[in-house]
């Protein structure tokens, strides 16, 4: 089956045995609303309706290889600091709680501050230039913060 619509309120299903002649049955798109429609309709992403999967072209590069190795390194570090509570170095900041780790070109630190509603940072550096970092916080959005 093919599907075609000529605007928001149509959305027309082309019978197979009819295909032949689908261009000149439906010269057009189908809207946002009928993708959604249809994407739901057989449980897959608009992405996957739109784009022609043979044809599609990366324009990004490929991954650098050196990326697997910062997430492994960044695993092993989250095992060796605050997960296990090890390496817990100086406080950076009143009252925080600071995590380093590192092993080869690679340097991890956590720093938080907080126990139960907690605001912290952890990055990684390869020598000595920072290639990852991420914030995190607790409450979730929503939760009430007292003070």
């Amino acid at each position: 089956m093919l599907f075609c619509s000529d605007g928001p309120e149509s959305l027309r299903i082309i019978p197979k045995k009819r295909s032949f002649d689908w261009r000149s049955a439906c010269l057009c798109y189908p809207d946002i609303t009928n993708l959604i429609g249809i994407s739901n309709l057989f449980h897959v992403i608009v992405d996957y309706l739109v784009r022609d999967q043979a044809c599609m072209v990366s324009c990004v590069p490929k991954q650098n290889p050196n990326i697997q190795k910062l997430i492994e390194f960044r695993l092993e570090a989250n095992v060796n600091t605050y997960a296990a509570y090890m390496n817990e170095t100086a406080s950076t900041r009143l009252d925080s709680h600071d995590f380093t780790y590192s092993n080869g070109p690679y340097t991890y630190h956590d720093t938080y501050v907080g126990s139960e509603q907690f605001a912290g940072e952890e990055a990684v550096w390869l020598d000595g230039k920072a290639r990852y970092a991420m914030n995190y916080f607790w409450p979730c959005a929503g939760t009430a913060i007292q003070r």
